[in-house]
């Protein structure tokens, strides 16, 4: 698995979620492991970035979507 990138500053919107009590745990043992200015958010982000990216099926629509559009 490759590892999650350093923490960079990007504009940012808040979004609020309520996580199951046991996967809430592994993201805070997560971000423990990782340490540094690691926290719930970036490792949620970054969760969300990795899906998206290798959602083959997502990235096609997108890219028809996009193609439509223009």
């Amino acid at each position: 698995m490759k590892p999650i990138p350093p923490k960079t500053a990007a504009p940012r919107r808040k979004l609020s979620v309520t996580l199951d009590e046991t996967l809430l745990q592994q993201v805070d043992e997560l971000a423990t492991f990782l340490g540094g200015a690691t926290d719930r958010a970036y490792i949620v982000e970054q969760a969300l970035h990795r899906i998206i990216a290798e959602h083959k099926a997502f990235q096609q629509w997108r890219s028809q979507r996009d193609r439509t559009s223009a």
